[in-house]
């Protein structure tokens, strides 16, 4: 089994057809079917099948496609570590973290390594913690790092690391109603409209919450993985949201105001995830991992955790 041969495979996957996969591949189709057939004779198994729109992976396929994906990463990886040894270069780091995380605290890690370490580039994928695991299992990823519910379950290929504890506030515009009031009860809270970040461990806990509580789930207007989008919502309607204190020291979060109320699925952890298999992190990666492990023991936890005693 070679990795090109593998390449083949997953081009097919992905394009669902064999002159398709041939153009992206830049190979004849004939080099591609014959690439395909030694694949399949060297495992002893059919790979594909064709059908009348074209072809699709037969069950021993689908068993190979997450592997062939993780092994085709790991060997891109590689050489592209040992190209940037090669070159004088310190790599490149591929890392992920959760849209409530992604204004605050990691941007200024981030910033600080680049200037001890200008050499090392970075791509940086902002997503639900849902697909920074799918991409940490195919190796997409060299960790990743973000605001997780508690007690969070993770497959057992991912460790996870508690950098600090963190607790959620609920904010609502300026002009919300409910600013009003000195004290905002869960049954008020029940009752509005909210824009959250689209985590389906959140969603959850913030729906178990009112449930609990024995309320109805309130209407979640807005779901989105973009903090952006969800800060300039909430400037132009009357919607409640929850996020970690913190966010209120971001200029895009200027307009937001704080309710005196206990928040949904208040309390969070910022964490580290990555694969069990800590000998594939390269040494560019392990000195951020560290540098965000000397911020986070400065963290202040003032800024990130406050308890708010309000009845129910």
């Amino acid at each position: 089994m070679e990795i090109q041969q593998l390449r083949h495979f997953l081009a097919v996957v992905e394009c669902g057809t064999i002159s398709g996969a041939a153009e992206a591949t830049n190979i004849t189709q004939s080099g591609l079917s014959r690439s395909l057939r030694n694949l399949e004779n060297a495992l002893g198994l059919p790979l594909i099948k064709r059908n009348p729109r074209g072809v699709v992976p037969t069950p021993f396929g689908e068993m190979l496609l997450a592997r062939a994906k993780l092994i085709v990463n790991e060997n891109d990886r590689a050489v592209d570590d040992l190209r940037a040894i090669r070159l004088a270069k310190a790599g490149v780091i591929k890392l992920g973290m959760t849209p409530n995380f992604a204004l605050y605290f990691a941007s200024d890690v981030i910033a600080k390594f680049s200037a001890a370490r200008p050499n090392v580039d970075f791509q940086i994928v902002s997503a639900s913690t849902a697909t920074l695991i799918d991409l940490l299992m195919l190796g997409e990823l060299d960790f990743a790092v973000g605001l997780l519910v508690k007690d969070f379950d993770l497959p057992e290929q991912l460790k996870a690391e508690t950098l600090f504890e963190s607790s959620s506030l609920v904010f609502s515009s300026r002009t919300h109603p409910l600013t009003a009031l000195r004290a905002v009860t869960i049954s008020e809270l029940a009752k509005e409209r909210w824009a959250i970040i689209d985590s389906t461990a959140f969603i959850t806990a913030f729906n178990s919450y009112f449930k609990n509580a024995g309320h109805s789930v309130p209407r979640i207007v807005i779901r989105t993985n973009s903090i952006a989008f969800l800060l300039r919502c909430m400037d132009r309607q009357d919607l409640l949201t929850v996020l970690p204190r913190a966010i209120i020291t971001n200029p895009l979060a200027r307009s937001l105001v704080e309710l005196k109320s206990k928040a949904p699925a208040a309390e969070t952890q910022a964490k580290f995830i990555y694969r069990s298999e800590e000998l594939l992190l390269t040494p560019a990666v392990k000195e951020l991992i560290h540098t965000f492990r000397q911020e986070a023991a400065n963290v202040d936890v003032q800024q990130w955790s406050a308890a708010v005693s309000i009845s129910r």
